[in-house]
């Protein structure tokens, strides 16, 4: 037996030396795997430099298969082997540890240079440092972000030793172009697109071809294209009905043109002007310069006068009603010829009455509105009277006209064919009594046609058949006036490139779109790899406000030097849309380049951090822009003041200015207008000696503002701009003018015409997206206080906004010093003074209780913060 035991001893000594080998196999396996990928990540992270996201997904997919193995194998190391362990913790999270080694490095580099980064902040610092292939940095007002660039070039030619011609810097306009070359960029030079595209296109085209005159004023061209006497009747016809029907867009929902309503369907009187207090403050005039209670009365009185077809507006009843309740009845129309009354009702296909909306009232109004509209239909019935209906749903369907020619012509009424010379002068006509109105639809097209060719549309061998087509998906009330402006906008484009031809010059759009295509193309690209084949960085300023052709511009030559690509921008501060700017490019900016590293400068040196808490609260009330959070280590309890102005602005200014002078009479002012009337206006009055002012008046050409020098204010330094220009650009001051709720206002209903989405690169995605921004830019230039003048009888929508927000003060006072006492703005009536016991005075609507109006009286009313900043 004993040899039994000893057989198996030997073969348990057996097995177990074999267990014992095979582990150690596998153990010498597993850690030869181990320390083979480590040695070499391990030299990755010892490096001492950065790793772009796309370097760190290459090295990921380099070491996939290996870590996979090493994960699909049982680990047969000691437990206690932590060294072992550490490595395996580096190896599975392969890209944080990665991260780790950037972040160290980027520390490293502000150690060794210490003297260079002094001077940044620890956002700009990462920005400046990070070489990535693609980065997105987005910027918010007064953070620094023309500093940020600077650095990044003067890092890139001192600390990396780039030759400052590899460096490619790009900006938007002149005025920032020059800023940047004002600066030390040690040899690199900044450069519009307009001026790249340019001298490739140079390249290609005849050298004697120079830049149109027109690049940026195409309204001129449109203008000379409208006063040009027309011989096709046809064309005259549509381009007078356009004039007579259609230069007010069915902005609201549904189609109504009642815009006033906020893009809204809401029942709720704050914050929204009723259809009819409009009324009460501004007239609607047809062609023939009668007034009317509403557009779509003027545009059917504008039909009936086209067409031959004598009409009294509001003429008294044949039957003389007088029951008490009813008098002097008037019905709209009354066609003399024909004996025949037209009614129009202002109600929607279920009977509502959109105009009411928003009055506390509203649905006693309306009520009142639906009855009286039955009992007249009931009064033409009972006394045997010939009535022709229309309703604002005719206007919302574009069936209108149809619907009124039908009817007119079975009641027998001759419906005549205008005359075209008869046209031409009626033409002729509109263009001098509604002279806004023409500057408005001029400034359109030649928006509608810059849009046309910016986006690359104008490549696109459909052209305008493609617009058509894209038309018919529009509802029906806004198809037939898209149409319209469609074949007018074509003729347009036309005339406007065949002046372009016929003078051998080339716009803006044009020199993009043409560099495009010699890039795009192999054989003129080989002309162009000596200047533009050998960059290593690419750096676009102002990145929100190019177009899909300037970045597609940008691409092509990244792609052929492949140069890594760094762009700042601030999507809240996109506002040249009308230019062809494609917000997409900041919004969607992962989609074109999925690698891509997003940083934010999070600081802003301008304003305090209650202006950015409210201007950011603003401005993010759209979802659809991106989320920032902005410090600032500035304080101003009462940054934003609204001063309610009744009639001209300029006393409120006068007064403004003044306050302005007593805190510091050396400070700089902006005064900002919306548009450049706002300014214009401005000028005669500085000048008027009923003021008692010695003003002179001073231009910047370069920056195309003006600046005034008030004897009265002797040592303020005051600049008059619009807000557009003043992107960019600061004062200690800030005032705002002409905040009004209408077409010509602010936010404007000019830029946001709907026939602009066939061209426009993407749809707003949220009432006055653009005019939110703009007004963000507006609020934001002040380093100390903004001023903000609005309309007490149709205040802004953004400045009721505005008043919502914390540490936001509405000045009675300086109203008080003006007019006393203030109008209602709901019904113009002078307000009274209401005391209640106990309670502060009040002024009050003498039209109580039908009208409701009230505004507290005091020196200053400031609203309090929210909980969150207590």
């Amino acid at each position: 037996m004993k040899w039994v035991w000893a057989v198996l001893i030997l073969l348990l000594a057996g097995i177990a030396a074999a267990v014992f080998r095979s582990r150690r196999n596998a153990e010498r396996k597993y850690r030869l795997l181990l320390d083979g990928i480590y040695s070499e990540i391990e030299k990755l992270l010892k490096a001492g430099r950065y790793y772009s996201v796309s370097e760190i997904r290459r090295i990921k997919d380099k070491y996939a298969d290996r870590i996979g193995q090493l994960r699909g194998m049982k680990n047969p190391l000691p437990g206690k082997d932590t060294e072992s362990a550490e490595k395996l913790d580096i190896l599975f999270d392969l890209e944080g540890a990665i991260q780790k080694a950037n972040l160290e490095y980027i520390e490293s580099e502000k150690r060794n240079h210490a003297d260079f980064f002094r001077k940044f902040d620890d956002s700009q610092a990462e920005a400046i440092i990070r070489d990535e292939e693609q980065t997105l940095v987005l910027a918010g007002a007064g953070s620094g972000k023309t500093k940020t660039i600077e650095g990044l070039v003067r890092y890139l030619t001192e600390c990396r030793h780039v030759n400052p011609s590899q460096i490619l810097l790009i900006s938007f306009t002149n005025a920032t172009v020059d800023d940047l070359n004002s600066r030390d960029l040690n040899g690199a030079k900044a450069r519009t697109f307009h001026n790249i595209g340019n001298d490739i296109s140079r390249k290609g085209f005849p050298k004697d071809r120079t830049v149109s005159i027109y690049s940026d004023d195409k309204a001129k061209i449109v203008r000379e294209f409208l006063n040009v006497p027309y011989e096709d009747p046809e064309f005259l016809q549509e381009l007078t009905d356009y004039y007579l029907y259609d230069m007010v867009p069915p902005e609201a929902e549904g189609g109504d043109d009642k815009y006033v309503l906020y893009e809204s369907r809401e029942k709720d009187q704050k914050g929204f002007l009723s259809y009819r207090s409009l009324l009460m403050t501004k007239s609607v005039y047809s062609v023939t310069g009668q007034r009317f209670k509403s557009k779509e009365e003027a545009r059917i009185a504008n039909y009936l006068f086209l067409h031959g077809i004598n009409f009294e507006y509001e003429k008294k009843y044949q039957v003389q009603i007088n029951d008490g309740i009813h008098n002097a009845y008037k019905p709209d129309f009354y066609l003399t010829d024909y004996d025949i009354y037209l009614e129009h009702f202002g109600v929607n296909k279920k009977m509502e009455v959109p105009f009411t909306w928003g009055r506390p009232d509203a649905a006693d109004q309306e009520k009142k509105y639906v009855d009286g509209m039955k009992w007249k239909l009931d009064t033409h019935r009972k006394y045997g009277t010939k009535l022709i209906v229309t309703y604002s749903y005719h206007f919302t369907e574009g069936t209108i006209f149809d619907h009124l020619e039908k009817q007119l012509k079975e009641n027998g009424v001759e419906i005549k064919d205008p005359d075209p010379k008869d046209l031409q002068r009626l033409f002729e006509k509109i263009g001098m009594t509604q002279s806004q109105q023409i500057d408005s639809f001029v400034r359109l097209v030649a928006t509608f046609i810059t849009q046309y060719k910016s986006t690359g549309k104008s490549s696109d061998p459909a052209g305008f058949s493609a617009l058509y087509r894209l038309n018919e998906s529009n509802p029906p009330y806004r198809r037939e006036r898209t149409a319209r402006f469609l074949n007018i906008a074509e003729k347009a484009y036309r005339f406007y490139q065949d002046r372009l031809e016929a003078m051998n010059d080339i716009d803006f759009e044009d020199m993009i779109n043409y560099a495009c295509r010699m890039l795009e193309s192999e054989t003129e690209r080989k002309k162009l790899v000596n200047d533009y084949g050998s960059f290593r960085y690419v750096i676009i300023d102002e990145y929100q406000d190019i177009s899909s052709q300037r970045m597609k511009l940008a691409n092509l030559i990244c792609g052929m030097s492949g140069a890594k690509l760094f762009c700042v921008g601030d999507d809240w501060q996109s506002i040249y849309r009308f230019t062809g700017s494609d917000l997409s490019n900041i919004l969607d900016f992962g989609k074109d380049f999925p690698d891509y590293m997003q940083l934010a400068l999070a600081n802003t040196y301008r304003n305090s951090q209650q202006l950015t808490n409210a201007a950011s609260a603003f401005i993010q009330m759209n979802p659809g822009q991106m989320k920032k959070t902005i410090h600032s280590s500035k304080t101003n309890v009462s940054p934003i003041h609204v001063v309610m102005t009744y009639g001209e602005q300029f006393p409120y200014l006068l007064e403004v200015l003044g306050e302005i002078y007593t805190i510091n009479p050396s400070v700089s002012v902006y005064v900002l207008g919306r548009y450049n009337s706002d300014l214009n206006n401005l000028a005669p009055q500085f000048k008027d000696r009923k003021h008692g002012l010695k003003a002179a008046i001073r231009y910047d050409e370069k920056r195309n503002i003006a600046g005034v020098e008030i004897g009265k204010f002797e040592g303020l330094d005051i600049t008059f701009s619009t807000i557009h220009r003043s992107k960019g650009l600061e004062a200690d001051y800030v005032i705002v003018l002409g905040l009004s709720s209408d077409r010509h206002g602010f936010p404007s209903r000019i830029e946001n015409d709907p026939v602009l989405d066939l061209v426009l690169p993407v749809k707003d995605r949220y009432p006055f997206e653009e005019e939110r921004r703009l007004y963000y830019v507006a609020l934001t230039r002040t380093k100390n206080r903004v001023y903000l003048l609005t309309d007490a009888s149709r205040p802004s929508e953004f400045v009721t906004e505005t008043l919502k927000l914390p540490h936001v003060m509405q000045r009675i006072d300086i109203t008080a010093k003006i007019l006393r006492p203030p109008s209602c703005p709901k019904c113009g009536r002078s307000l009274v003074e209401r005391h209640v016991p106990g309670k502060s005075s009040f002024w009050a609507c003498p039209g109580f209780p039908e009208c409701s109006y009230t505004l507290p009286m005091g020196p200053v009313i400031q609203m309090p913060p929210t909980a969150a900043e207590k």
